[in-house]
């Protein structure tokens, strides 16, 4: 598995190959939410602060894809990383952004290295609005050996400085990290959270000759990173197919928590499956628990301890449960016991893909996600799509959100004003995101409708929503 000079991903056909296998896993029941049977087009506030309707565009045609937002309480601090790279920041819940091209985690050229490119994006909040981003730059000298590393930056003034980058995660000094075993090559995909709590910073990224996902935390407030620790276990491997996988963590109340699909479990002839796990030691140890669908996505709820809602959809390396669905259960006792699955979408003939979840500070739980308008794709055509560099399908975002944890959630709202036109892949766009405040979702993910046409669709821009919770109410 290697990733184009570019930084665009590269996906292994064999891994489409298993993640159809994963799908035909037994689940449990999932009631089908409202607004599967009808589109909420819902009237759209008057443009303002440079928004028409909910949306507004952030970024130039620049291969700004794969967003990421960050939020704090009353919509500021606002952080958008993208890929490019680059960040966007506002103070007024994105009535006007400070657009940087240059990230700011980058920690400069290697001397006598070619390729200086980044990807990945990532964005959190912690405590007293500290914000973080990272992302992915490479350093190959030349030959087989392929150095990809995760740097990460802080700042405590709402993005107006920023820290050197910190070295989170990676292959920096492979030849110690094979000694070690800790890692034999290419590491990939950075995500980062952060538990309002504790200040606790986690980093993850995944290493692929060994499939594995590590975590790492920073008690420092991103200053410095601890020791790598495997997110599976020989008794609950992840699936090996799944490319390591892109799971995606949450923190919250001390706790750490990570969903992913499992070859195998203790006493559990079902598998392939659904594992949910929790650890209060940075990853040291876990405490896991079955799930009712293997998930790749997992939010926290911090006003509610134990609280943690997990999500299940397609992505560049996620498999949907339910095939061409979002489904979404939650647990108030850190995956005891979950919900009844709801399924998420505004239609049953197109598939939604790059899907993002999240809570709110009070605990109104929100997903956006992309819609395609191709009819029912196949997961190896999807993933062949994304290798060629072809994703060839119209698609616009919708938001859903729910107020009572998961149990029901709204009609869907399309918050895109237009349908994207098909085109490459070339912005890098493997993830869309949302985030929410106590008043608002907000949603980034790449559009091509602004992309350059000739002699084809160009790389993807960064498109960024804005809606008031009370809409989801009517």
């Amino acid at each position: 598995m290697m990733r184009k000079r570019n930084g665009q991903r590269g996906v292994a056909i064999g891994l489409a190959v298993t993640a159809v296998t994963l799908a035909s896993c037994p689940l449990a029941a999932a009631q089908r939410t409202a607004n599967f049977s009808a589109a909420a087009t819902a009237t759209t506030p008057a443009p303002a602060d440079g928004f028409s309707g909910w949306e507004k565009k952030i970024t130039d045609v620049n291969h700004a894809g794969e967003p990421e937002i960050a939020v704090g309480p009353d919509g500021g601090p606002l952080v958008v990383a993208f890929n490019g790279c680059g960040i966007a920041v506002s103070e007024d819940r994105g009535a006007s952004f400070a657009v940087s091209p240059k990230h700011p985690a980058d920690p400069g050229p290697t001397p006598g290295d070619p390729y200086h490119y980044c990807s990945d994006p990532a964005a959190a909040i912690g405590p007293g609005n500290v914000l973080y981003t990272g992302a992915g730059w490479w350093d190959t000298p030349g030959g087989d050996v392929d150095y990809y590393n995760m740097y990460v930056a802080r700042s405590a003034d709402g993005g107006v400085s920023w820290s050197k980058p910190v070295f989170a995660t990676g292959d920096r000094d492979a030849p110690q990290q094979l000694l070690l075993g800790r890692n034999t090559g290419h590491t990939d995909r950075l995500f980062l959270t952060a538990d309002a709590g504790t200040g606790t910073v986690y980093a993850s990224a995944t290493d692929f000759p060994r499939f594995v996902r590590w975590v790492v935390a920073s008690h420092d407030r991103g200053a410095t990173f601890g020791p790598p620790q495997a997110i599976d276990s020989p008794l609950y491997p992840q699936i090996q197919g799944e490319q390591a996988g892109d799971y995606i963590p949450a923190a919250a109340n001390g706790l750490v928590a990570f969903a992913y699909a499992a070859s195998a479990a203790p006493g559990d002839a079902s598998c392939p499956c659904g594992i949910f796990e929790t650890s209060r030691n940075d990853g040291a140890t876990w405490t896991r628990h079955p799930t009712p669908f293997p998930a790749n996505w997992v939010a926290a709820d911090r006003s509610h301890p134990g609280r943690f809602a997990i999500m299940s959809g397609q992505g560049v390396t996620a498999t949907p449960a339910f095939s061409g669905a979002i489904a979404v259960s939650t647990t108030d006792d850190s995956g005891r016991t979950w919900s009844k699955p709801v399924l998420i979408g505004q239609s049953t003939t197109h598939p939604e893909i790059q899907p993002w979840i999240a809570y709110s500070p009070t605990g109104v739980l929100g997903v956006g996600y992309k819609t395609l308008y191709s009819g029912l794709i196949s997961q190896p055509q999807f993933f062949l799509d994304i290798l060629s560099g072809n994703l060839s399908y119209t698609y616009d975002f919708w938001t859903a959100v729910s107020f009572d944890n998961g149990r029901r959630f709204s009609q869907s709202l399309r918050v895109s004003n237009a349908v994207s036109p098909p085109g490459n892949a070339a912005g890098n766009d493997d993830f869309s995101n949302v985030a929410l405040d106590e008043g608002y979702l907000y949603a980034a993910w790449g559009d091509q409708r602004t992309s350059p046409t000739n002699p084809a669709p160009g790389p993807v821009a960064v498109y960024f929503a804005r809606v008031p919770l009370q809409a989801y109410s009517k």
